[in-house]
């Protein structure tokens, strides 16, 4: 996972107890915001799977701001004031993964783990140019 508890009480203190809840004992309800916290590891894993080897150990704090952001998105709340935020900076959040993915927004370089090998057979081929190809460059 590349966020914790911690992490989210830390960005969004108090605000905690309106986004996910009270528990009987009128503290903060952990469960929604952990699972949650697992959905958006997830996200980010599927997002970035097609360029880094996943999960990364140790997180880069950019994933750590960017998991905290889209599990609180996630996270059910009332009125549409309140969601605006959340729902903002979870937008922003799922909108930097692809650039991730992509390779147009680079993670630290001490981070950035060596790029996932993608699964084939090990078959190399070469062919000689065609007669087609070979006629159309002595134009």
């Amino acid at each position: 996972m590349y966020a914790s508890y911690d992490d989210v009480l830390a960005r969004y203190g108090q605000e905690l107890y309106v986004l996910a809840g009270r528990t009987e004992e009128g503290e903060i309800d952990e469960a929604p915001v952990r699972r949650a916290l697992e959905e958006a590891a997830s996200e980010i894993d599927v997002t970035l799977s097609a360029r880094y080897a996943v999960p990364f150990v140790p997180a880069p704090a950019v994933l750590r701001r960017i998991c905290v952001d889209l599990a609180v998105a996630a996270l059910p709340r009332n009125g549409s004031s309140e969601a605006s935020l959340y729902e903002r900076r979870g937008r922003e959040a799922r909108a930097l993964l692809p650039a991730i993915g992509e390779g147009t927004v680079s993670l630290d370089a001490e981070a950035d783990p060596a790029p996932a090998q993608k699964a084939g057979c090990g078959i190399a081929a070469s062919f000689r140019p065609s007669d087609f190809r070979r006629k159309l460059e002595e134009l």
